[in-house]
């Protein structure tokens, strides 16, 4: 299953894409992260089951303690959804890489 992550807070332009590429690289997930036009930082990433979701989330979350980077607000659009298209999904989920 695919999905969409955005992370609203203080997450651009203080390491939050590369803590997300991090936790996927280790939890071996494919996708991609990247900023947004609204400050937001967008994670699509492969995984199977939503726990792998939920803890994705929670390990990035954890990371992010007491760093400069501060997550106030994460939204989970699995791809049959509709927030799943609103943004460009990868062509493919092979690897995890960072878009700049």
């Amino acid at each position: 299953m695919k999905y969409r992550i955005i992370f609203n807070g203080v997450v651009q332009g203080v390491g939050c894409r590369q803590v997300v590429r991090t936790v996927a690289k280790q939890m071996r997930l494919g996708g991609i992260a990247r900023n947004l036009n609204d400050g937001t930082v967008e994670a699509y990433i492969e995984v199977v089951g939503e726990k792998v979701v939920d803890n994705f989330v929670a390990e990035i979350k954890k990371i992010c303690q007491g760093t400069m980077i501060d997550i106030m607000k994460v939204t989970v659009y699995s791809e049959d959804e509709p927030g799943f298209l609103s943004s460009r999904p990868p062509a493919d989920y092979e690897g995890f890489r960072v878009e700049h």
